[in-house]
């Protein structure tokens, strides 16, 4: 048997077809690796940052079967409440904070993250800059602050080996 709560943003949906193993195949460990991962990514957008996605399978030894049931537990929704940008200048951290599109209230985003790193590669006035990023949750209150540090990519290897 193979059952799945999607969770609050899914509630209601059949999730059956998202499921690449079906009743009678043999069963591996994990069957949603793809589909977790991917409702990680959609919770996570949507500002539940502590979003749990859990499936593990239930043996029935007696009868040779196995069970799963995936669930989703989204944790508390996180809004961003500061965000602090690093080491450029009034009119990249600007255009910085367009590129981003998240201001202080909005759910907090981490594929808003993610994608100012494509965003920046394009961008002809700040192609040359990487940033690292560093949330601050409060879980008690919900909220992120968010601090982007910038710095000048430079040609040296990040790594050196000895």
């Amino acid at each position: 048997v193979i059952t799945g709560d999607g969770g609050p943003l899914l509630q209601g949906r059949n999730l059956s077809s998202f499921f690449k193993v079906k009743p009678g195949d043999v069963a591996p460990l994990y069957p949603w690796v793809d589909f977790a991962g991917r409702l990680q990514v959609l919770y996570e957008h949507y500002g539940h940052a502590d979003v749990e996605v859990e499936g593990p399978p239930v043996l029935d030894h007696e009868h040779a079967l196995v069970s799963y049931h995936l669930s989703v537990t989204p944790g508390p929704l996180y809004r961003l409440r500061s965000l602090t940008i690093n080491h450029l200048d009034a009119g990249q951290e600007s255009k910085v904070r367009r590129l981003l599109g998240l201001v202080p209230g909005d759910p907090y985003d981490v594929l808003a993250i993610n994608s100012l790193y494509s965003k920046l590669r394009v961008d002809s006035t700040l192609s040359g800059y990487d940033f690292t990023f560093s949330p601050a949750k409060d879980k008690s209150a919900g909220i992120v602050d968010l601090t982007l540090d910038f710095s000048k990519k430079t040609d040296q290897p990040s790594v050196t080996t000895h």
